[in-house]
């Protein structure tokens, strides 16, 4: 996508409230799903389809920081930001043996990530 159609990165309050909901889902697995995909799109960024074969044993840690580790096409460890650190780790621990990708609806190959979180979720995301 050109620069000049990008969207604008989401503001913090936005990610704020996108991480309350992911938070407010009734199952466990559901929770930390919801907020894998957030702090990957955000923290990482991987195209919505890497997201799709992402499972808890490919978030990890390396020197000091956290990676990513990404197949496909354009395989790849991708640095995570340092204020979605703790909370993508913390999804890891629970995901980390799951069979199943982080990602696991068709949604995942053509949304950016955070609305593949909000789909996952059964919230359009506004943007």
């Amino acid at each position: 996508m050109p620069r000049d159609k990008a969207k604008a990165p989401y503001s913090s309050q936005e990610l704020g409230g996108y991480l309350a909901l992911a938070d407010a889902q009734r199952s466990a697995l559901r929770r930390q799903r919801a907020n894998a995909l957030i702090c990957l799109g955000a923290g990482a960024g991987p195209i919505g389809g890497e997201l799709r074969g992402v499972s808890g044993a490919d978030v990890v840690r390396r020197s000091g920081g956290v990676l990513v580790l990404v197949d496909g096409r354009r395989p790849r460890a991708v640095p995570v930001l340092s204020d979605y650190h703790e909370r993508l780790c913390a999804c890891r621990v629970l995901l980390r043996c799951a069979t199943s990708s982080l990602a696991t609806t068709p949604t995942a190959t053509t949304s950016p990530p955070v609305e593949t979180a909000m789909a996952l979720l059964g919230a359009g995301a506004s943007r």
